[in-house]
């Protein structure tokens, strides 16, 4: 009796704990993709910001 007692303990544990990192990566995942993205150019490219705008 004990041992199926400890037993359902160690199992509770082991779901509490995957819970808690699924939750995390969850969580992480969800910054990451919400995170703006910044573009570094390529080194040795320069953009100036009169060529982005269309002259008329």
């Amino acid at each position: 009796m004990i041992g199926r007692i400890l037993n359902r303990i160690r199992y509770l544990w082991i779901v509490i704990i995957l819970s808690v990192l699924l939750l995390a990566a969850a969580v992480a995942l969800l910054v990451h993709s919400v995170k703006p993205r910044e573009r570094i150019p390529q080194k040795g490219v320069f953009v100036l910001a009169e060529a982005n705008t269309v002259k008329e």
